[in-house]
This record gives C-alpha cells, structure tokens and sequence, in this order.
C-alpha cells in the first residue's frame, strides 16, 4: 500500500509540477522503466532490487488505469 501511494503522489507531483501533463510524465516514467529493463538485462546487479525499482515506478501507471 505505501509503495502505490508514494508511486502515485509521485506521478501526480511530476505532472503538476513540471507543468507536462500526465501523458508527459507517463513518458518519463515508461522511460525510467525502459532504462530499468535495460539494465536489467545486461548488467550483473541484484535482480530483487530491479523488481522492486520497476514496482515504484510502474505504481503512477497503474493507479490511472482506472
């Protein structure tokens, strides 16, 4: 429950406070977690912490699924 909440007050103070809209940070976070796949395939770093960095930020995108 916390890791949804802070994922989505993050989405939504990135999108009010950088003034690009929920499509514009949809595209910063569909971005951090494209980086997070990469490195997740061709680097050696734990992979717990892969899956927990991608739940945050994947949170912002499923609390607007609605």
């Amino acid at each position: 429950m916390f890791s949804q909440t802070l994922g989505t007050a993050l989405g939504d103070w990135v999108a009010e406070t950088h003034d690009m809209g929920y499509v514009g940070a949809g595209a910063v976070f569909g971005g951090l977690l494209l980086v997070t796949a990469l490195l997740y395939y061709f680097t050696s770093i734990s992979r717990v912490i892969f899956v927990l960095g991608s739940l945050h930020l994947d949170s912002p995108a499923r609390s607007r699924r609605r």
